[in-house]
């Protein structure tokens, strides 16, 4: 049906995402909290707060990733943590999602060429471990082609700094089509390991 394009599945118990007070999809307690103030009623809906705007590992959610190709190529399975993930945006409908790899959900590592022929930052092989990786709704182009932010990147390749690799995928979340994302590197101290064979103790990341 989506010709050469990946189908990602996520599979996690509903409260984990829609529950009241601890679903990180959802408005939830957090929203209300936010609006019972009447400082906070005059700001713009991409200014509000929800369940969905809450940070850190408390607000990481167990879910099934699979991965399923089109082709001859095998996919994967595998438990992993998710998280809501970006800043403005997670006002969307449709949010942005981290996938986390974590030997408390089995696995400490994703062993897998998630994004097709991706080199590793000093070009020494095909990256085919990842830690965590993010499936981007676009940022501040999610509304329109989404397309702005991979095609600027692949314009600087080559340039002498970092630059994320991606490709698109189709998500369904508990066998529900919830729309076209980008698989997306993610930029952490784990990121700069697998590409430089760095120690990641020795890494010092600053956001």
């Amino acid at each position: 049906k989506y010709l050469d394009v990946p189908v990602i599945s996520l599979v996690t118990e509903f409260d984990n995402l829609f529950d009241y007070e601890t679903g990180i999809y959802t408005l939830g307690k957090t929203y209300d909290d936010f609006v019972s103030d009447p400082a906070n009623a005059a700001l713009e809906s991409w200014q509000m707060q929800g369940n969905y705007t809450n940070r850190g590992r408390e607000w990481e959610r167990p879910v099934s990733v699979e991965l399923i190709t089109s082709s001859e190529v095998p996919g994967f399975k595998q438990d992993m943590g998710m998280r809501i993930m970006g800043a403005s945006t997670r006002n969307q409908a449709q949010k942005s999602i981290r996938i986390y790899a974590r030997e408390d959900y089995g696995k400490k590592n994703l062993k897998y060429e998630l994004i097709p022929g991706n080199m590793k930052s000093d070009g020494t092989d095909i990256l085919r471990k990842y830690k965590s990786f993010v499936l981007r709704i676009g940022g501040n182009d999610a509304d329109f082609g989404r397309l702005r932010d991979p095609y600027l990147q692949n314009l600087v390749q080559g340039a002498n700094f970092e630059t994320q690799q991606h490709t698109p995928c189709v998500v369904f979340i508990n066998g529900e089509y919830w729309g076209m994302y980008t698989i997306t590197e993610d930029y952490s101290d784990n990121y700069f390991e697998n590409n430089y064979g760095i120690d990641n103790k020795n890494i010092v990341l600053i956001k």
